[in-house]
């Protein structure tokens, strides 16, 4: 019985041979027994990963911990476009400080969200307040003008 499989959708029983010499075939019908049967395979799937939680959150985090590097440019680039070198470059051109506060935080890549055009590296709390003024210097120049009259006023009263 070392030839023959057990289909893990329907439980059938199928030589290995049938298998590599109807490759097309088989992938063609698992697809459409997927697609009739969405319901069956979810619950499938769902009791498959309850039952192995640990083992593949294990297998996971130790996927994860071997190919960092290679992740982590692949989603640089897709993101924003730019490699890890290129990244480490801003970082080093910067001095390790955020581009705005000049804070040593963790810094994450600003990018103009209307071309995607990486602009520098700034902390999470000026990429934010960035991000609540819509990029817009109109805002924040009225931002600061707000800014300046009530610290007149206090300085005044």
């Amino acid at each position: 019985m070392a030839d023959k499989t057990r289909c893990l959708l329907c439980a059938r029983i199928t030589t290995a041979k049938y298998y590599s010499t109807h490759k097309e075939q088989v992938l063609k019908s698992v697809r459409q027994y997927r697609i009739t049967n969405k319901e069956a395979m979810d619950k499938y799937y769902q009791s498959y990963r309850a039952a192995r939680k640990e083992s593949m959150r294990q297998y996971n985090r130790v996927y994860r911990e071997k190919n960092k590097a290679r992740h982590k440019d692949t989603r640089l680039k897709k993101l924003y476009g730019i490699t890890i070198e290129q990244r480490k470059a801003l970082l080093k051109e910067q001095g390790g400080l955020c581009a705005i506060c000049k804070k040593p935080q963790r810094l994450i890549i600003d990018h103009d969200h209307a071309d995607g055009h990486v602009r520098q590296l700034l902390c999470d709390m000026c990429n934010t307040g960035l991000g609540c003024f819509n990029d817009s210097q109109q805002l924040l120049e009225a931002a600061v003008r707000y800014l300046r009259k009530h610290s007149q006023l206090r300085l005044v009263g």
